[in-house]
């Protein structure tokens, strides 16, 4: 027997496939570069600038882990939601996204038990109920306690080919039908059988990880084929295997095509599925609480609700920095000193005027995002990475990353410390980008609640955006909806997020000329993500040698 072949497959697989997404050197956020007039350590000062046009080149074929919540969605999707899904590896983040961090990493030695555990957890799990065995595996065995080759191929046709994302190559076909085979021989079971052959799928690398192949050779730029783009789309805007539909459209040739490409992913798109993506990929990128707790779930509901009305409204994502209005229900609406309150329910309301809370900045999932203890250096590092898609390198070595010590009866605000530690030459580069705008948002404590002072001392919220003054956080909002940086992060982010790579300079006029669509002709959030899946950098590659 052979039964332990698929795990060897697997350990052979591994040792040697480290995913590459284009890291700069050192880096583990790298910035979008926008064009500007300036770049100190390596943080982005965005002006108005731009990246020029042109057609962007394809990224490099390489293959793609799976997230830990993608192989539970498939496997879910595949054989029900029942099924429990064991430990697997943690995946690795990259700039909050597990997806671009499952195309970095390799899978260790124990990630490589994780999943063989799992592939048997699961195989046992789903053919456990005997009374729903003919259903599941969709015929019924000549003999129970005997091999059946013609029975075991039905299960494997279907769900090998919602696995491997692809129908089975006569090879493959053969080894896995051995496998059922050899088993039921050494059970004295069919089913059992059936259960070392699905182990066997499951542990597999084409199941584990994904290809995007193009037809190409080395070094040829070609389009991906029509089952690894029928994935691709798939895992992009569902985070789960194609369905038979899709993978039904690859067989057809449907997916060989922009506009092919683009009907099938409205179809996902226009999917209930498909806006829960969008969401958690706002979700991901603007950092919200992830939180079950009511308050957590409150303020991570807050923004979403705001982005629904802004997309309702066909309004350009940009308006969330300056919107007047929020959702709150009682919880958020006492915090922000609201004179009403709408109960338990997320209602709409419009802001007071001149209450300096405005936009996204004033909202309490990305206000406490830093701790109780509000952080002007965090707050502001947030709005340059998360917002504008710049990198702040860490510290020097040689440098104390904490605040001076205040002296003994001599208070001071946020803006006179940071102010004093921006003496240092070292610190002075970095945080002339941060604290400005972090000190925007004093008039916010760590909850999210307004106070007019701090521990009795005036707070001042002015300063400066990349050129553009603003007299407090609400200004600072107004600032950040028409900074030529923001829109482009946006569509950056997203790219990223949809091809599971960070661009490159090759990439940047593809980015650039998203953004240029995207401005120009009122795009909503689901217009980008169907331009995206239009563009070269999405549908073809460089063949790797």
């Amino acid at each position: 027997m052979r039964l332990a072949a698929p795990t060897l497959l697997l350990l052979q697989f591994v040792a040697c496939s480290t995913g590459q997404i284009g890291l700069p050197s050192g880096s583990g956020s790298p910035a979008f570069p926008t064009g500007g007039t300036s770049n100190v350590g390596g943080a982005s000062a965005v002006g108005a600038g731009g990246l020029g046009a042109g057609i962007g080149s394809p990224f490099v074929t390489r293959m793609q882990r799976l997230t830990a919540a993608q192989y539970r969605t498939t496997i879910a999707d595949v054989f029900g939601p029942a099924i429990v899904v064991p430990d697997l590896e943690a995946d690795s983040r990259i700039a909050g996204f597990d997806e671009l961090g499952a195309a970095l990493v390799s899978t260790s030695a124990r990630g490589v038990e994780l999943y063989d555990a799992a592939a048997a957890s699961v195989a046992k799990q789903v053919l456990a109920d005997t009374a729903r065995l003919p259903t599941t595996v969709g015929c019924a065995p000549a003999s129970p306690s005997a091999p059946d080759q013609a029975c075991a191929a039905t299960f494997l046709d279907r769900v090998g080919r919602r696995l491997f994302r692809r129908p089975l190559e006569a090879d493959e076909r053969t080894r896995y039908l051995s496998i059922a085979t050899e088993g039921a021989t050494a059970t004295g079971s069919f089913w059992g059988g059936l259960e070392f052959m699905l182990a066997g799928l499951l542990k597999s690398p084409l199941f584990i990880y994904r290809s995007e192949w193009s037809a190409g050779v080395a070094g040829a730029v070609s389009r991906i084929g029509g089952y690894d783009m029928a994935a691709r789309l798939s895992f992009a805007l569902l985070d789960t295997s194609p369905d038979d539909g899709l993978l039904d459209a690859a067989a057809r040739g449907e997916l060989d095509g922009a506009e092919g490409l683009k009907q099938a992913a409205a179809r996902l798109l226009a999917s209930e599925r498909g806006q829960l993506n969008v969401e958690d990929f706002f979700r991901k990128m603007l950092r919200l609480p992830n939180g079950t707790t009511p308050e957590a779930v409150a303020m991570k509901n807050e923004t979403l609700f705001v982005l629904r009305e802004l997309k309702a409204q066909k309004a350009p994502f940009t308006q969330i920095y300056s919107a007047p209005f929020t959702f709150v229900n009682d919880t958020l609406a006492e915090l922000y000193g609201l004179p009403d309150r709408p109960g338990a329910t997320m209602t709409k309301v419009m802001l007071p005027a001149g209450s300096g809370r405005r936009g996204l900045l004033g909202h309490a999932g990305v206000l406490s995002e830093s701790g109780l203890n509000p952080s002007a250096i965090l707050r502001g590092k947030y709005i340059r990475e998360a917002l504008l898609c710049q990198v702040i390198p860490p510290p020097p070595p040689n440098v104390v990353p904490v605040l001076p010590a205040q002296e003994p009866g001599k208070p001071e605000t946020m803006r006179q410390r940071l102010t004093r530690h921006r003496v240092d030459p070292a610190c002075a580069a970095c945080h002339g980008l941060m604290d400005p705008l972090g000190l925007a948002l004093e008039n916010f404590d760590g909850t999210g609640r307004y106070r007019a002072d701090d521990r009795g001392m005036p707070i001042d919220p002015s300063g400066d955006l990349d050129g553009t003054a603003f007299t407090d956080a609400a200004g600072l909002g107004a600032a950040l909806a028409t900074h030529p940086g923001a829109s482009q992060c946006l569509v950056a982010t997203l790219h990223r997020r949809l091809t599971g790579q960070y661009e490159q300079g090759g990439q940047a006029a593809t980015i650039e000329r998203l953004n240029s669509g995207y401005l120009q002709n009122d795009h909503t959030i689901d217009d980008l993500v169907l331009d995206i899946v239009a563009v070269e950098t999405f549908s073809e590659a460089t063949q790797a040698p």
